[in-house]
């Protein structure tokens, strides 16, 4: 019989009772066709029975089934079935952390630590350099000097008489816990944040320069009127000449576009575009393939680049998927509807993310729990 990819998210819709009879046939044929599909199936159901017991995973598959990026889903879906699995081996011998008193404070069995400047550069020389610290000058094959200081960044050089024979490409990734500076060739500076990572060429050649982003990185746009600067982000694309402007891509389904000086022009594949002034936001909904423009302050979606993180009555999903990235947490919700709690609040990037916790613990009905690099937020 074919190859079924996902099988894990079939199992789980099977034992859950969510197939229609052909994709149950589907299922059957599978777990028939081998003796260690059979064997991974009775381990699967186990699983489930643990599941039940411990997260109500019926009501978080049925909310993923009905999402409307069901494919995407499936994906982080099958991550959490298998990540609270392996929790609740915590909880059978740690099951005090369900039974604290509500006058308690952030129950944590470690401290969690921030993240801090870490980058990985792949370099069109084949050369993989872990930037975590060290300090040094590199040369691409083009002639391009690379200044690596693991403190301050990474900033190109482009040498006196330097050919440009071929476009060379770089390609840094800030993995989860991570921060860094980049300063581009034409000298365009770029902050990097937590899993994160752009695509640039070692020295801009022709009438555009162009980079390529997945994540959120704020840009210090060198302004050259001849030469636009043009940053790909999905199926958008940012065009400017000089400007300072922030791009976060870390919600599903939303590209947002922060202006915090100068202008942008936004674009998407079916030509449709929108001009940014300073103070407005520009959020590009994937699903739609829509533009919605509001008024902001751009202080809190920029400042984690100043080493701060500022929440003004945003949900809680969204300020655990900030934190998550930066503090490299797991976060599970116990109680669905937390997610959409509205909370504010203030900390520096470098403290104990306990103290904001403390904080949205007295002011909600939100309660933190921390093994590790676990956090289980409840409810009262």
């Amino acid at each position: 019989m074919r190859e079924i990819e996902d099988i894990d998210f079939l199992l789980m819709r099977y034992v859950l009772g969510e197939m229609n009879d052909d994709e149950k046939v589907l299922v059957r044929e599978w777990i028939a066709a081998d003796e260690k599909h059979a064997e991974y199936y009775k381990d699967f159901q186990m699983f489930h029975l643990k599941m039940e017991w411990g997260m109500r995973a019926n009501a978080v598959v049925h909310d993923s089934l009905t999402h409307r990026r069901v494919k995407a889903r499936q994906r982080r879906l099958r991550v959490l079935y298998w990540s609270v699995a392996c929790l609740i081996v915590l909880f059978s011998v740690g099951g005090i952390l369900w039974m604290l008193p509500e006058d308690e404070p952030v129950y944590v069995t470690e401290k969690i630590e921030p993240g801090k400047s870490k980058a990985v550069l792949y370099m069109a020389s084949g050369d993989v350099v872990n930037v975590d610290g060290q300090t040094g000058v590199m040369k691409e094959k083009d002639g391009t000097r690379i200044e690596i200081d693991g403190k301050e960044g990474i900033a190109y050089r482009v040498t006196g008489g330097q050919q440009q024979e071929e476009t060379l490409s770089n390609r840094i990734v800030i993995p989860r816990g991570g921060e860094f500076k980049l300063i581009l060739a034409d000298g365009t500076a770029v902050w990097l944040n937590s899993d994160s990572e752009l695509s640039y060429p070692t020295a801009f050649a022709g009438q555009k320069r162009e980079v390529f982003l997945r994540g959120e990185a704020y840009f210090d746009v060198k302004p050259d009127s001849l030469h636009p600067f043009i940053v790909h982000v999905d199926e958008v694309r940012i065009q400017v000449l000089g400007t300072q402007f922030n791009i976060n891509t870390y919600a599903e389904g939303s590209i947002k576009t922060v202006l915090v000086e100068g202008s942008v022009d936004l674009r998407n594949r079916a030509g449709e575009h929108v001009v940014l002034t300073p103070n407005r936001m520009a959020d590009y909904r994937t699903v739609e393939g829509r533009f919605e423009l509001t008024d902001v302050d751009v202080q809190p979606h920029v400042a984690w680049r100043e080493g701060n993180f500022i929440f003004q009555s945003e949900s809680l999903e969204s300020i655990m998927n900030k934190l998550s990235v930066w503090y490299d947490l797991n976060v599970f919700y116990a109680n669905e509807g937390l997610r959409d709690i509205r909370l504010s609040g203030n900390l520096e990037r470098f403290s104990d993310v306990g103290k904001l916790f403390s904080k949205f613990e007295q002011i909600s009905e939100a309660r933190f729990k921390i093994q590790g690099k676990n956090v289980i937020i409840s409810s009262n």
